[in-house]
């Protein structure tokens, strides 16, 4: 007896608890891996029990290849779903080739390419902001002429920040652009050419949308808050999901739906970057095909009445699902991510349980120990702790948002050394 199967593309980040889902149902799982292996290694602690859980796990970006890998013969495919971000080109390709229900392939190909994607709104009449693909220096020289800095350019395919450079001269215009062409991205693709855009000023949204296979709507939405150091520019620092104000939101979030609409999304999530720009308004910064990452989705599915991981099954197993709306929060949530400026071997770390006792205190990530080698945050993945948080009063949850960033402390032994060595010359 044929046995129904769900294949995954690239299950990482929050598309292993989409993963973990798949199981719980029942169904027999096939993950593709468009990365490397010794890169999915790295990047996923549970791959050895994920291997041995599958069916099968294939490691290649090519869809020849993959078609030659799987053995349906015992199966009936039901879906073929991206687990994260550089999956979702090659589910476009594969749900054509099965006939499996997903969205048009060309939307797969404008999501992985924020060129394309841009080109792509600008012929429908929703893009206001200036950029250009830029091969060379003299590009980078021609566009420049037209506007003021800062600029942000940028790889056309990455994610989370990688290969992100907001620029204030000349000189961090050409060394980004040089890093872009000349090195592979978080996700082990190269590019020739980078993506230059002027700056867009304003507070920063990441709106979350769900197509069930009729409609658009919202799941949440986020207030990102993000700081400088000395390393670094604009990292993540406090993401805040706000819908509980989403009447004084609803320009930003029908902005957000009309770019889904006008790309033809039909089913599954959506993460939609916006910024609220004084002048111009409601501006797109990136468009993402799949969950937003970090497994923040949990916070959707622990504290409201919306289910992610089991909705995004059955709109792409079923086709059209119905879902109760609008999604309600029961809790304020929100997220404290935590950069470090220090360099050296970990000693000792300090905080962490006196954070695990805040009332707002749900989980957290924690991605280093007494012994590793620490540098500079420099990129959302560089950034070694982070914390979810939920609680009925907003004040309290604000309240400790300040709490894990004040109490979180790394020592470094070069900074154990440096403070007995100046003990010693007292």
């Amino acid at each position: 007896m044929k046995k129904e199967l769900v294949i995954i593309v690239d299950p990482l980040s929050t598309g292993e608890l989409l993963y973990q889902t798949i199981v719980q149902r029942g169904f027999d799982v096939i993950c593709i891996f468009t990365l490397k292996k010794e890169t999915v290694q790295d990047i996923l602690e549970n791959l050895e029990a994920m291997e041995k859980k599958a069916l099968n796990c294939i490691y290649t970006n090519d869809v020849d290849e993959v078609i030659r890998k799987l053995d349906l013969s015992n199966h009936y495919l039901k879906a073929i779903i991206p687990g994260s971000e550089p999956g979702v080109e090659l589910v476009g390709q594969l749900s054509e080739i099965y006939k499996t229900n997903f969205n048009p392939k060309s939307l797969t190909i404008i999501a992985r390419n924020k060129a394309k994607l841009k080109s792509s709104l600008e012929n429908k009449g929703l893009l206001n902001t200036k950029y250009k693909k830029c091969h060379t220096i003299w590009d980078i020289d021609q566009f420049i002429q037209k506007g003021h800095f800062p600029f942000v350019i940028k790889n056309p395919s990455g994610a989370g920040q990688n290969q992100v450079f907001i620029c204030h001269s000349i000189e961090e215009l050409y060394k980004g652009f040089e890093t872009i062409i000349s090195q592979q991205n978080l996700f082990g693709l190269s590019s020739n050419y980078a993506l230059l855009e002027e700056y867009i000023g304003g507070k920063e949204y990441a709106v979350n949308l769900f197509a069930d296979g009729s409609h658009i709507f919202l799941t949440d939405i986020w207030e990102y808050e993000r700081i400088n150091t000395n390393y670094a520019e604009n990292l993540y620092y406090n993401a805040i999901e706000v819908s509980y104000k989403r009447e004084t939101l609803c320009g930003i979030v029908d902005y957000a739906i009309q770019i889904c609409k006008n790309l033809d999304l039909r089913r599954g999530p959506v993460h939609v970057e916006v910024k609220d720009d004084p002048i111009k308004g409601p501006v797109l910064i990136d468009f993402g095909l799949r969950h937003y990452g970090l497994k923040l989705p949990i916070l959707c599915k622990q504290f409201s009445n919306f289910a992610p991981f089991k909705s995004t099954l059955d709109v792409f197993v079923h086709g059209k699902i119905n879902v109760k709306t609008p999604v309600k929060f029961k809790k304020h949530v929100a997220v404290a991510f935590v950069p470090v400026e220090q360099t050296g071997k970990v000693e000792k770390i300090n905080g962490l349980n006196y954070i695990q006792q805040l009332p707002s205190y749900f989980s957290h990530r924690l991605k280093i120990k007494p012994g590793n080698n620490i540098k500079p945050t420099k990129e959302l993945g560089d950034t070694p702790f982070y914390v979810f948080l939920a609680h009925s009063s907003r004040q309290q949850l604000m309240w400790d948002i300040a709490d894990v960033h004040n109490s979180f402390e790394i020592v470094c032994h070069q900074e154990a050394d440096l403070l007995l060595l100046n003990v010693r010359n007292r």
